[in-house]
């Protein structure tokens, strides 16, 4: 089997790599061999392959609490529409790299994309008469990935941005002075992240105030006349912005040439009501912060990897591993799977009924749904009182001589997995 990280890390990217690996060492009568790609599919085209038996198992086990993405993730994809030639030798290299160390089972771990070209590479194989199962593992820090009730990666990631609004706006309150905090968010098409932040908010007038997301346009008049509301009324305001956010007319916000979003939206308080503005920039910070994660997060994470190769040692392909909620107060999440063509092509924005565009700001249904998934402390080991995560040694693959290894098919449960 060979796994591929794709996209970026996440705080919980690499617990689905380890449910995986864990999983498929207990199969050997079906996996042999265990593999990942360096640096995602590139690293396939390149031949860059490492066994991951020849890790230690306690290293594999510590992945589970190791943000980012440790095999390396990559950003390739197969664009037939771009360049069409290019990418028929991309994915004739691609299969010759797979026949060659005989690889039957491919588990991509990543958002849309990577399910769309998992879709392909299964499309391909089946053309080619090559018998190979590929499932797909969810990835998405920004929730952005239809299908499944959330992804994997999110949890974590909103509950390190609700902690660093938190602290940002007490820094901001420091000062003494009448003042806006901006905190600039990932999330270009749709507002997951940022509109998650609010599950940090302790009190009707804590941060964040206000929430500018893609899914609610705004008026930037009104906008101005909430902000200078909020300050007279509580002595500052905390704004949190997606990326992506639009005004009335479905204009971004980040108007072009005035910088960021949150430069912008700077520039336009302290023009419009005279108030200073400080803006942070989150960047990526919310996706790796790994002692900030959430158990509940992680723990799915796993599972998504684990069931992922019991699919497909029972025979499934074409499908990525989906989270199913059956309740929610106690929460309860399940495995389950879902057709690459119901992941691909699609958006995944939030519902309409759990936001409040009146107050620019997610409803208390949007929350009910978010609080378990913040849930549970990772225990991260510490040493001098930093955090120590896992490190893999990266054992390169390197194929028998004598040329390509001979193919046997690997038996097949005849009971469907039980997800």
């Amino acid at each position: 089997m060979l796994v591929v990280q794709t996209g970026g890390g996440t705080c919980a990217a690499n617990a689905s790599l380890a449910g995986a690996v864990l999983q498929a060492g207990r199969h050997p009568e079906s996996i042999e061999e265990i593999y990942g790609a360096v640096n995602g599919f590139a690293g396939i085209l390149e031949g860059r392959l490492i066994d991951l038996q020849e890790e230690k198992q306690q290293t594999i086990k510590d992945l589970c609490h190791t943000p980012g993405a440790a095999l390396g993730a990559g950003t390739l994809t197969l664009d037939f529409q771009a360049n069409p030639e290019l990418a028929a030798a991309q994915t004739a290299a691609l299969f010759e790299v797979l026949e060659q160390n005989n690889v039957r089972y491919l588990f991509p771990i990543g958002g849309v994309h990577t399910q769309d070209l998992a879709n392909r590479i299964h499309t391909e194989a089946r053309t080619r008469g090559y018998e190979l199962r590929v499932i797909g593992i969810p990835k998405s820090a920004t929730n952005e990935i239809p299908g499944t009730d959330h992804s994997p990666g999110y949890g974590s990631a909103v509950k390190a941005l609700a902690s660093t609004v938190l602290e940002a706006h007490l820094d901001t309150l420091a000062g003494g002075e009448e003042a806006c905090t901006i905190v600039e968010v990932p999330g270009t098409t749709t507002g997951w992240l940022a509109a998650g932040s609010l599950v940090g908010r302790q009190a009707p007038d804590a941060p964040p105030h206000l929430v500018l997301i893609p899914e609610m346009p705004v008026d930037e008049a009104q906008l101005m006349t909430r902000i200078q509301e909020t300050v007279e009324r509580v002595g500052t305001c905390c704004i949190v912005v997606s990326e992506g956010a639009v005004n009335s007319a479905g204009a971004p916000l980040a108007a072009a040439g005035a910088g960021s979003v949150g430069d912008r939206l700077g520039a336009l308080i302290g023009e419009s009501i005279g108030f200073s503005a400080t803006v942070h920039r989150v960047g990526r910070t919310p996706y790796c912060s790994g002692r900030l994660a959430s158990q509940t997060d992680l723990d799915e994470a796993y599972d998504c990897g684990r069931n992922a190769v019991l699919s497909a040692i029972n025979g499934q392909s074409a499908f990525m591993v989906k989270l199913v909620r059956q309740s929610t107060d106690p929460y309860r999440c399940t495995i389950g799977l879902t057709q690459f063509s119901d992941v691909i092509g699609g958006g995944n924005p939030i519902p309409a009924e759990w936001l409040d565009p009146a107050k620019l700001l997610p409803n208390e249904a949007f929350l009910h749904y978010l609080r378990p998934l913040v849930q549970g402390e990772p225990g991260i080991p510490m040493e001098s009182g930093l955090p120590v995560y896992a490190r893999l040694a990266k054992v390169a693959v390197e194929l028998e001589a004598g040329g390509e290894p001979e193919v046997e098919e690997p038996p097949v449960d005849e009971a469907p997995a039980t997800l």
